[in-house]
């Protein structure tokens, strides 16, 4: 078993829906978001408070071999404390990187 990633791929254009249908045995759509969302919290610019997005994607990149940029820094959580803020599909991604080796987490979700 394995995963295949193909960047930088139009659906319609280089590769038809119907063909990854009919090739593989799931297809995960990875649409994304578009922009960083803040939360109004209080210290959100503090040392050692990081957004999501940027998060994920400097993460996402490190595990793929790529390099970081100064708006999406690597961060390693490798023997911290973490605490992630939030909920729904941004919490669950961000558990999985912040499960590094010694890292130690608490998840807070901000809605009811």
């Amino acid at each position: 078993m394995g995963i295949e990633f193909k960047l930088n791929t139009e659906v319609g254009r280089d590769v038809q829906l119907d063909d990854l249908l009919s090739d593989y045995d799931a297809v995960f759509l990875g649409v994304g978001t578009y922009q960083s969302m803040r939360g109004g919290l209080e210290n959100e610019d503090a040392d050692g408070v990081y957004a999501a997005l940027p998060f994920l994607i400097a993460n996402t990149k490190q595990l793929m071999g790529f390099g970081e940029t100064r708006d999406e820094p690597f961060v390693s959580m490798e023997g911290k404390r973490v605490v992630v803020l939030g909920g729904g599909d941004t919490c669950d991604g961000l558990r999985a990187y912040v499960r590094a080796p010694g890292s130690e987490a608490r998840y807070l979700c901000l809605s009811s």
